[in-house]
């Protein structure tokens, strides 16, 4: 993405984040932990205050999405579009990693947590501890494609709103780059996805048949709230979801120089069949093993489909200008390809595996010796543990985005160095020209 619409989300995500981080402190802890520290004053607050503070957070994006549309130079409807949703999903993304996250994996966690206000018998203590397993996974999935789908569509609708006045348009007029360095962000965001699925299976689906095992060996299915494979089922999809977006932005890309620019080459055509043979593998393997569920299981497989479509559609809408148009890159160019791939890789990362194994980690497997009545206390209170999950998770998100920016840094001088060694040098750059395409 190009700086511009990169620091429009940036900022829209951190007052999102204060925003939103007000409302869980202050309010919604106090509403559900007995003995949190705001107690007392959240019994008073009216019960609207919550939705006023996440639609404020909403309108903050919708802004934004404006914002980096008209500093954009977006002066066509797609571009608009494209512009704010760009902003949104970078607002969505961080304002998730920072306090979304760790929302969720309290709420996941509530029932261990009140919990230590009172004795449990041992099997209380499991089916609480099997619950908040589930759970647990159900809120951190869920709730990022909450942020994701309410950022994204909170700032396309602030770009398409900006459209009232196309030609209000803030700052210098945006030059016309090459546009490999913004598609090489969808590139490594795809790679990274993968990875990132493949952590998810084998991490996951461990734990999920460990979990389905406890029950049956315990007879448990009828005292459990939430099936155990729940676990599996949503990081699989959350996973798939991460690695898909970007995918699918390539496969249009691809079409579009096949068909539309007439540009082929054989490393495209590999890239296609082989990224769409592991999806379509994936998708497919998953269908059979679960066909006893009928629709319940074919649902989300049509959805993921769907989804696919609809992010290659819009890669085929990118279209570029004519090479003779390109003009040099600038330090910006650069720095909004590494923050875009520092921010939504890190996203890819916390979502993945590690907001939920620190939420596990640092409450429920904290509070084992209270759930199974063991001698030995539980040695942090629950105030401590909220505080813990906090730290660690936000210390974590900024550590896996920096990772991210370092790694999307090396990506960009391997890419800058096989075009030298494979790619013909041209003439120079004639001087640039007006245009928006790009988001």
């Amino acid at each position: 993405m190009r700086i511009r619409v990169v620091i429009s989300g940036i900022v829209a995500g951190v007052v999102c984040q204060f925003i939103l981080r007000s409302m869980v402190f202050s309010v919604r802890l106090g509403k559900i932990l007995p003995g949190w520290a705001v107690s007392d004053s959240s019994i008073n607050v009216p019960e609207w205050l919550d939705a006023a503070l996440i639609g404020l957070a909403v309108f903050t994006v919708f802004v934004f999405g404006w914002v980096a549309a008209r500093w954009n130079w977006s002066r066509t409807w797609n571009a608009s579009f494209l512009s704010g949703a760009g902003s949104g999903l970078i607002a969505a993304a961080l304002a998730y990693c920072l306090v979304g996250a760790f929302h969720a994996g309290v709420e996941g966690q509530i029932n261990i947590l009140t919990s230590l206000t009172r004795p449990v018998s041992e099997d209380e203590g499991m089916i609480l501890l099997l619950d908040g397993l589930s759970l647990t996974a159900l809120k951190i999935y869920s709730w990022f494609g909450l942020y994701l789908i309410v950022g994204v569509t909170a700032g396309a609708l602030g770009g398409l709103a900006s459209m009232v006045d196309r030609n209000d348009v803030w700052g210098k007029p945006v030059p016309v780059q090459d546009p490999s360095l913004f598609r090489l962000a969808a590139y490594g965001l795809t790679l990274n996805g993968l990875l990132n699925l493949i952590v998810v299976i084998a991490v996951f689906q461990l734990l999920a048949e460990t979990a389905t095992k406890t029950v049956t060996d315990n007879d448990l299915w009828d005292a459990i709230t939430y099936p155990p494979n729940l676990i599996y089922l949503l990081s699989l999809w959350a996973g798939l979801l991460m690695l898909c977006a970007p995918l699918a932005l390539t496969w249009g890309w691809t079409l579009r120089d096949w068909i539309a620019e007439r540009k082929r080459s054989i490393v495209t055509a590999i890239w296609v069949l082989v990224t769409f043979g592991y999806v379509a593998y994936t998708l497919v393997s998953y269908a059979v093993e679960n066909s006893f569920m009928g629709i319940i299981i074919f649902a989300p497989v049509g959805g993921m489909v769907l989804f696919l479509a609809l992010a290659a559609t819009l890669g085929w809408s990118i279209k570029p200008q004519t090479e003779s148009e390109w003009t040099p890159y600038r330090f910006g160019d650069l720095l909004g390809y590494l923050l875009t791939c520092g921010i939504l890789g890190g996203a890819q990362i916390i979502v993945g595996a590690v907001a939920y194994s620190l939420s596990i980690v640092l409450v429920t497997i904290v509070d084992i010796p209270h759930l199974m009545n063991m001698e030995e206390p539980v040695t942090t209170t629950m105030v401590e543990q909220v505080y813990d999950l906090y730290g660690m998770l936000v210390s974590s998100s900024l550590t896996a985005m920096a990772a991210c920016m370092v790694i999307a840094l090396v990506f960009r001088w391997l890419d800058k160095f096989v075009r030298w060694i494979f790619v013909s040098k041209k003439g120079p750059i004639p001087a640039p020209t007006q245009s928006d395409w790009q988001a």
